[in-house]
């Protein structure tokens, strides 16, 4: 808290002018760092898509062996509701 206080004392005795100027040197920092973030981002985000294809054939994998797994679960499930049927 003190160092802010300090740094606004500091800010208060400068001229308008070089307040501008130190804004504008901010601002300029800021905008040049968020070009780097982004580009750093987009190679993190577009490194990920080369295993689409084997993602895509596994999810088709996995989509026919629940099928035959739940054409297995109503043929049983038909096989038990004849047998109790019968019974009764």
């Amino acid at each position: 808290m003190d160092s802010l206080n300090t740094f606004l004392t500091t800010l208060n005795t400068l001229s308008p002018l070089a307040v501008i100027g130190l804004l504008g040197t901010i601002i300029f920092l800021l905008v040049q760092g968020k070009t780097a973030a982004d580009t750093k981002v987009d190679a993190i985000a577009s490194n990920h898509l080369h295993d689409l294809p084997s993602i895509a054939e596994s999810v088709k994998e996995m989509s026919e062996t629940l099928r035959r797994i739940e054409q297995r679960m109503g043929e049983e499930f038909s096989y038990i509701r004849a047998r109790l049927n019968g019974r009764s």
